[in-house]
């Protein structure tokens, strides 16, 4: 059986079928009572409301993609939910979105290592990050048979602001290229990126036929891009 790392590299381009997004409203005082604005740069916090959890968002977050996608959920051949914040440790936050849209059983995923065998050290820095992600777009692109001067537009790490700014440095992309918001996305951690590339198709910022690279970074260290062709594709809000 092929490793994680293996799985990942295999993966360089695909398009979108659909996008959704479950988003509460935000709540202004929330933002300021936490932490302020002026130490996080985060304007942008939800509070939810009794009854509502991780699982129910992403599950609405589905229902709006599959509908955005005109698919029905039988056509789905896996879920994937990604969450700093998972209603209980077991079972998995994915299960728990199969369950609440209606599926069935059946194994969503399995992760190669664990935790007791790390693939590389955990205690990277700042440098560590911005050299990863270099990496990553290097490895995606190559994938994928691109350049940078060909992609479009990169969707950046919303909670990494400074990673990205000195990546994008290092690699000489232009400011226009690069969609990063911190202050609207920084507080969304997993559900950032989607979130971006839905805003970003209302907006009218993603065209048919545009390359769009998507990177993430975080604590481990970890870092992941991926390359998508926007072909016309539809988005919805739960």
């Amino acid at each position: 059986m092929p490793s994680l790392a293996h799985a990942r590299q295999a993966v360089a381009l695909g398009s979108i079928a659909g996008i959704g997004v479950n988003r509460p409203g935000a709540d202004v005082a929330l933002a300021r009572r936490v932490s302020g604005t002026d130490l996080t740069g985060v304007s942008y916090r939800v509070q939810a409301q009794h009854g509502v959890s991780t699982a129910s968002l992403a599950a609405g977050a589905a229902r709006a993609a599959l509908r955005a996608a005109n698919a029905e959920l039988a056509t789905v051949g896996m879920i994937v939910v990604g969450t700093s914040s998972p209603d209980v440790l077991w079972p998995s936050a994915a299960a728990a979105v199969l369950r609440a849209v209606n599926g069935g059983s059946g194994v969503l995923a399995t992760v190669s290592g664990g935790s007791a065998r790390p693939a590389r050290p955990g205690n990277g820095d700042r440098r560590t990050l911005v050299e990863g992600v270099g990496e990553a777009v290097t490895g995606c692109l190559t994938k994928a048979g691109l350049r940078l001067d060909e992609v479009d537009l990169v969707v950046g790490d919303q909670s990494s602001p400074e990673v990205m700014q000195d990546w994008s440095r290092q690699a000489g992309l232009a400011s226009n290229r690069l969609l990063l918001d911190p202050s609207q996305y920084g507080a969304l951690l997993a559900a950032a990126p989607l979130t971006a590339l839905h805003d970003g198709a209302v907006a009218g910022r993603l065209q048919d036929g545009m390359i769009v690279l998507v990177l993430e970074c975080g604590s481990g260290p970890v870092w992941a891009a991926a390359c998508l062709r926007w072909q016309k594709t539809r988005v919805d809000q739960w």
